[in-house]
């Protein structure tokens, strides 16, 4: 019994140490447990924060790749411009120095007809004082051939006189000889020799008389050549100046042309010149715009790049699913085939119902086949790399809405479409799609949405183009996330949009690709 107390004793001294364990150890647990679930909080919160990052930047990716597009077509444009202004900017210098050449032709051309002007000029007033002179000497001459003529007529008038006086003295002298054969007897030798005293006188008047008269004939004679020549170099001096008027006017007339040839092309110069310089600020800004668009779409090109490699590396993807689509890669797992936002493609009006009638399996992974899923599957536990849904293509069968019931809805206002078929895949995932997509129905509205459930008696999910969700039974879902919301099997919206390439759906009546 002592040593059953004894024992009872020591429990009891051990059971409060025990209990405060025990309420430690609880306390443990449910911290344990508290911080799980924090883990697993934060976890979906680094998951939605790497998703929306992910979502981003697949949006600035397409942003880039659009501009990236713009930018090419922009500089290749530009290129042509440049091309071209450099083109013109080589044909307007060869027109330049054409035009100076000319110039310097026409300069050369206009300072050689100034040279020949002030020579003209000088030869102008040489010509002008020899002309005075000339009039001066001409006059000079007139009057002395006036006075020659005067003085010739009146020799003229002597020798008529000496004429009429030496036939006077001949009459005489006849009458005398007459007088003298009739008397000759009678005349005494005194006489006779006063008489011929007197012939011999009147014979040397006579001979004096023609001798002036002979003197005056050389004078007149003389005069007359003397005037002829002069006559002649006045008309040649007259012709001379006729010639130097004409040609004076001629390179007046040159000389303007040539002035008015030097102006048009200084005008020509300076259009071209100003025309040149508009080119050149042109070319100019035209190379700053390229290099600042080069720089631009260098910055595109490497944020592009670094989306790329977000993307390749499958950012934005469950732990698990990035992890089976990394592997299939490297080549670490067959039959792998892709996610199913890899796989469809979707036109920009459905993407968002689309997305929400998919919803999480989005992020499901098609396979070839149930061992190939196992496959994956035992490499994610294996590895602890996380879960992930995989769609065998040889198990899944598609569903569809039947054909009657389709007829039911197709004629409705607001009906847009079945889900499967506003899509595009390749064909070997029909059944994928069908069983994702083929009994859903896409309306443009809520209110349309409940009337087409309540014509197919509520058996299929009908979804809006805004992502509000009629569920089988009649059950709606709808409204607006808030940002602090957590949705780990939701994608957010505008996730499709990324992972797929927009293209026109596959049925040829869509109401909304027409």
């Amino acid at each position: 019994m002592l040593r059953i107390h004894d024992l009872v004793t020591e429990l009891e001294d051990q059971l409060e140490p025990l209990s405060i364990q025990s309420a430690k150890a609880i306390r443990f647990k449910e911290l344990k447990e508290e911080l799980k679930a924090n883990e697993i909080a934060m976890y979906v919160h680094q998951i939605e924060q790497i998703y929306e990052n992910w979502t981003e930047t697949n949006q600035r990716l397409d942003k880039l790749k659009r501009e990236q597009l713009e930018l090419s077509g922009f500089v290749s444009r530009h290129d042509a411009q440049l091309e071209k202004d450099r083109w013109e900017t080589r044909r307007l210098e060869e027109e330049i120095e054409k035009l100076q050449e000319h110039l310097l032709v026409l300069s050369e051309e206009f300072e050689k007809c100034e040279g020949q002007g002030e020579v003209l000029k000088e030869r102008k007033r040489n010509f002008s004082a020899n002309r005075t002179q000339l009039q001066q000497t001409i006059a000079q001459q007139e009057q002395r051939l006036t006075d020659k003529e005067a003085e010739l007529a009146e020799y003229r008038l002597k020798i008529q006189a000496i004429g009429e006086e030496l036939a006077r003295y001949q009459g005489q002298l006849k009458a005398e000889e007459d007088r003298l054969l009739g008397v000759t007897g009678g005349i005494s030798g005194a006489e006779e020799d006063r008489l011929k005293g007197e012939l011999l006188e009147a014979l040397n008047d006579m001979a004096n008389a023609r001798n002036e008269a002979r003197y005056a004939d050389q004078r007149l004679e003389a005069l007359g050549r003397r005037l002829e020549r002069l006559g002649d170099e006045h008309r040649k001096w007259q012709e001379q100046q006729a010639g130097i008027a004409e040609r004076k006017q001629k390179l007046e007339s040159r000389l303007q042309q040539v002035v008015k040839e030097i102006d048009s092309a200084r005008n020509s110069y300076l259009q071209v010149s100003q025309g040149l310089k508009g080119k050149q600020s042109l070319s100019e800004e035209a190379t700053a715009t390229v290099r600042k668009w080069e720089q631009k779409l260098q910055a595109m090109v490497s944020r592009r790049d670094t989306m790329r490699e977000m993307a390749n590396d499958y950012d934005g993807f469950m732990h698990g699913v990035k992890e089976v689509l990394k592997a299939k890669d490297r080549g670490d797992l067959r039959g792998i085939h892709g996610a199913v936002a890899e796989l469809v493609k979707v036109p920009a009006q459905v993407e968002v119902a689309v997305e929400t009638a998919l919803g999480g399996a989005l992020q499901h992974v098609v396979v070839d086949n149930e061992a190939n899923g196992r496959e994956a599957i035992a490499f994610l536990k294996r590895r602890q790399l996380g879960r992930a849904t995989f769609l065998p293509l040889d198990v899944i069968r598609g569903r569809s809405i039947p054909d009657t019931e389709q007829r039911q809805i197709q004629g409705m206002e607001g009906f847009v479409g079945i889900a499967a078929d506003l899509v595009q895949y390749e064909d070997k995932y029909r059944q994928i799609v069908g069983d994702l997509l083929g009994n859903v129905i896409l309306a443009e509205s809520l209110e349309v949405a409940n009337r087409i459930a309540a014509r197919v008696q509520y058996r299929y999910r009908v979804v809006t183009l805004e992502g509000d969700v009629v569920n089988p039974g009649g059950s709606m879902t709808g409204g607006e996330p808030a940002e602090e919301d957590d949705k780990p099997s939701q994608p957010a919206a505008g996730r499709l949009k990324k992972w797929t390439r927009r293209s026109p759906c596959r049925k040829a009546s869509c109401a909304i690709c027409g």
